[in-house]
């Protein structure tokens, strides 16, 4: 959390370290400071009065703050982060508010905390607020004040950036939460309040009384606490960051004055609580877990143990055999070689006993049971071998194989008949592989457990299995079987299938280190192995930013399904043409970094521009695919990489406020086009409307200019129904009410749309308003009567004018005449009366 906050601060401070903002503080101080005090203040007071009195977004007034270059910069970057970003505005040095992304309550913030803290007596801090509702993102915002200063170091200007507060946890404390989703989490302020976590509403419930005490001493706790009754296990993380932070300013010193409450003095904390039964029971499964290794781990020592003893058992076996031959009926004595004193003395004594068997005859036919007794005994021990879930083999040192059991026989794919060589499981061991080469000869575990003479305990090895071509992956150990004169006799080898885990191991470190929609490096890889690559060996180190541009248009005009298209089309694009040695990876929405280790700038421009070129040749839904990039070469060892970085993002929004205009101007005639090849009745409908519109305005004495807009917003009215299906459009019949709350979606998506461009953004709110009725009846918000934009109105008349007396499937058409009564029925409650006359009166010439 503490990292995802700060990246937050740098991305706000590097949206205020911009020239079009410093050059815009600049000119508004320079106004401000041509003041006497007493006339700062006058001046402040009477546009604060003004902005708060006006309700109209398209007042002149203002617009100046709402649409002058600063403000549709941050624009640009609250569309592309929609699900981030809340409100963004600046203020001068003086307080007052100079461009905003929306319509705040007030205009001069220097009296409010926040700003006095980020202020902080001209000194300048960064300063982090957890107190605000943001309309503009429907829930609760952090917001992050930075100080701007000029090239001389003095502070001339705030911005203030309200990030959507369950976003920033989205990457951190929820995926975190997913490790177990029996627990509950939550981010908690000291004195208990709930800022994120369980669903529950930002800043609206309090954590149990119960962990005040320990959230209040601010101390990393792993404790059994019983809360309202049940015993749980509770962890809790201070995160340092928000309290007491030597790197930035929380809650603050100065008093609030526009809020009723609030963090003063306090800090974060993350709380993650789960029952005690719950987390037992997986505890529970690692004891079974392990008892059955433990278990398999018996049968292993038990077998060694056999093995062992049988070398162990050689003499006497030597020593029993001579027995069997007297007993056969061969009383001859014969020097065998044994060693050990008891063992010697025990066979001299034999030697006495045979001269003193000569008339007496052991019983042939006892030992024949004798016999059958340690054949059934082996069979047992057979048995008991092949049922173990491991592979086992036991070889000697001149690499004959003294045993192999069933499971290493299916494991490695072997049949009795290939065993017959005797050396077949050493051909198999040619098959081993450590990341994808194979094994040296050194290495494999039986030579390893032959040179060290020492156990080899769990080596994962992948086999790539013979005529399959599948690799699978083993856990092997060894055991080297050492005689009292330090021989080695046999190598005992075990190994067990671990390929499902291996392979869960694997998915885990791609899903951990890989954008799951690009297949490319996240930024969690990319900022852990920026590192590894920023040596001297690697210079000249280029970094290279890319940002797609209208990604957002492409969402709101085809869908997601459409603008996931267009980043995975990017990500080949970039990806291909990189060299083999570039780190590329997605690091945000539409954000990609390339890392080029041992290139120089020239170098990296010709990749760019390759880029560039093939991306000219990928259209999605006939719009092309548009990159913007900037880039910043690192030459000097000691120079910092992360303001080589920084550097080529700035270069590379310079470049994006450049190409977004155009490109997005172009989307929309082909989002225009691609609208009338779907439905040839839109493009006849919207001409009609475009048309009566403009006659009405010209009827209502409206300025040429204000005519043009109308025109062109009758045009473009129904733009938005891109993303409707052709057959609710075109449907037979009345719409069900789940197709009609869908058809209702054009207006809004309409206005997403064209006010995108900068040029557009007049005629998107005549867009966005067309639907609405005088009674405050319609949608998308229900405003009424002159809250109403006046050139929506008139398209409001012609579009149902146009309506009734044109082919619909879904009723019968009309006369013109029975269209001009219907209207002058519905004035005063859909229409504006006061346009209903004018196109009464003129309606001869409206409809010629």
């Amino acid at each position: 959390i503490e990292k995802d906050l700060l990246e937050l601060v740098r991305l706000t401070t590097t949206l205020a370290s911009t020239n079009v903002i410093k050059e815009s503080l600049t000119l508004s101080n320079n106004e401000f400071a041509s003041f006497t005090v007493s006339e700062r203040d006058a001046a402040i007071e009477d546009l604060n009065t003004t902005w708060m009195n006006t309700g109209d977004i398209n007042d002149p007034f203002i617009k100046t703050r709402m649409e002058n270059d600063v403000a549709s910069f941050l624009v640009s970057q609250q569309e592309e982060f929609p699900d981030l970003y809340g409100e963004i505005f600046l203020t001068n040095e003086y307080g007052v508010m100079i461009s905003t992304t929306g319509k705040l309550t007030t205009l001069a913030h220097c009296e409010k905390y926040w700003w006095q803290g980020a202020f902080d007596d001209g000194e300048g801090t960064v300063y982090l607020d957890d107190r605000g509702y943001d309309d503009s993102v429907d829930g609760y915002v952090l917001g992050i004040v930075v100080p701007i200063y000029d090239n001389e170091d003095n502070l001339i200007g705030i911005l203030k950036s309200n990030y959507n507060i369950a976003y920033i946890f989205e990457n951190s404390v929820s995926q975190f939460h997913n490790l177990n989703l029996e627990g509950e989490y939550f981010v908690v302020r000291t004195l208990g309040l709930i800022v994120d976590g369980n669903n529950i509403e930002p800043l609206s419930e309090s954590i149990s009384e119960g962990l005040l005490t320990y959230l209040e001493q601010r101390d990393i706790l792993s404790k059994e606490l019983n809360l309202e009754g049940v015993n749980k296990f509770v962890a809790i993380a201070p995160i340092n960051l928000t309290f007491e932070s030597d790197e930035l300013e929380f809650g603050g010193s100065y008093e609030s004055v526009d809020h009723s409450s609030g963090n003063l003095g306090e800090g974060w904390s993350v709380v993650y609580i789960i029952e005690k039964n719950i987390a037992l029971s997986d505890l529970r499964m690692e004891y079974i877990y392990l008892g059955s290794v433990s278990v398999g781990l018996l049968f292993l020592v038990g077998i060694t143990s056999l093995i062992i003893g049988q070398v162990l058992s050689k003499p006497f076996v030597k020593l029993n055999n001579y027995i069997l031959e007297v007993g056969q009926g061969n009383l001859v004595k014969k020097d065998i070689d044994i060693s050990g004193y008891e063992i010697e003395n025990l066979k001299q004594s034999f030697d006495s006993m045979i001269d003193n068997l000569s008339v007496t005859l052991i019983s042939k036919d006892k030992l024949e049971k004798s016999e059958a007794r340690l054949q059934v005994s082996e069979k047992r021990y057979r048995e008991l071998v092949d049922t173990i879930e491991a592979g086992i083999i036991v070889r000697n040192p001149d690499t004959s194989i003294t045993m192999i059991n069933e499971k290493a026989k299916k494991l490695l794919g072997l049949s009795d008949k290939a065993l017959k060589g005797r050396k077949a499981v050493d051909h198999f061991w040619k098959y081993f592989r450590v990341n994808g080469k194979p094994l040296p000869l050194e290495e494999y575990p039986i030579n390893l457990v032959i040179s060290s003479r020492k156990q080899l305990r769990n080596k994962i090895i992948g086999v790539l299995m013979p005529k399959m071509d599948d690799l699978i992956w083993l856990s092997v150990s060894g055991t080297p079987v050492i005689d009292d004169n330090d021989t080695l006799k046999e190598v005992i080898i075990s190994f067990f299938d671990v390929t499902n885990l291996k392979l869960q191991e694997i998915e885990l470190a791609y899903q951990a280190n890989n954008d799951f929609l690009t297949g490319l490096y996240n930024r969690r890889y990319y900022e852990d192995n920026l590192k590894l690559l920023d040596i001297k060996e690697n210079l000249p180190i280029t970094i290279a930013m890319a940002d797609i541009n209208g990604l957002k248009l492409i969402n709101d005009a085809f869908g997601h399904d459409s603008g996931d298209e267009l980043l995975i089309e990017a990500a080949k694009i970039i990806s291909e043409t990189c060299n083999k040695d570039n780190l590329v990876a997605r690091i945000g929405g539409d954000e990609f970094v390339i890392v080029m280790p041992k290139t120089s700038g020239k170098e990296a421009e010709k990749i760019i521009n390759k880029i560039h070129k093939k991306s000219k040749l990928v259209n999605i839904e006939s719009i092309q695919l548009s990159i913007s990039f900037g880039y910043k070469t690192k030459t000097i060892n000691n120079e910092n990489i992360q303001e080589v970085y920084r550097t080529a993002e700035d270069l590379m929004y310079r470049e994006k406020l450049l190409e977004i205009p155009s490109m997005r101007s172009g989307a929309i005639e082909t989002i225009l086009s691609t609208l009338y090849e779907k439905d040839k009745n839109s493009e006849v409908h919207s001409r009609s409307v475009s048309l009566l519109s403009e006659r009405i305005a010209k009827a209502n004495d409206m300025s040429r200019q204000d005519i043009a807009e109308v025109k062109t917003a009758g045009l473009l009215h129904d733009i938005g129904k891109i993303i409707i299906p052709l057959s609710i459009i075109n449907k037979d019949g009345k719409l069900t009410e789940q197709e009609y709350s869908t058809m209702k979606n054009h207006s809004e998506i309409g206005f997403r749309i064209l006010n995108s461009t900068h040029e557009m953004r007049a005629i998107s709110d005549i867009v966005l308003n067309h639907h609405e009725r005088w009674d405050g009846k319609g949608y998308p918000r229900g405003i009424k009567k002159e809250k109403i934009p006046l050139k929506s109105r008139i398209i409001a008349i012609a579009d149902a004018f146009d309506a009734m007396t044109s082919i619909r499937t879904y009723r019968e058409i009309i006369s013109k005449e029975e269209a001009l009564q219907e209207i002058i029925n519905s004035a005063g409650t859909q229409f504006d009366p006061e346009l209903v006359k004018v196109f009464e009166k003129h309606f001869a010439e409206i409809i010629l």
